[in-house]
């Protein structure tokens, strides 16, 4: 399946040759209550992980898609948790180095 990824810095989308997604609904809206106020990002297909560059052009081909780590507080990803999860360790540490 190929999907389209908006690039800002060029202003052109980025194409991506993928596996095809089994969901007519992005998996990460299912059980969204319907409400108004998503943006484009957060409505959009997560790029495949198996996904490979195969080019770019002016208009969108096939599935329009944002990379899987597109926000680094996007909690859709484990990225999220594990900034948290340093930033606790951090402070905890720093408690008991300051304990001491």
């Amino acid at each position: 399946m190929t999907y389209s990824v908006w690039n800002a810095a060029n202003g052109m989308y980025d194409y991506y040759e993928g596996a095809a997604v089994a969901s007519p609904v992005p998996t990460h809206l299912h059980g969204n209550n319907g409400s108004l106020g998503l943006s484009p990002d957060q409505a959009a297909w997560r790029l495949p992980g198996d996904a490979q560059f195969t080019g770019r052009g002016k208009a969108a081909k096939g599935m329009v898609a944002v990379p899987a780590q597109f926000a680094i507080g996007d909690i859709s990803t484990g990225t999220h948790k594990a900034i948290v999860l340093g930033g606790l360790l951090a402070a905890a540490y720093g408690i008991w180095r300051y304990a001491r």
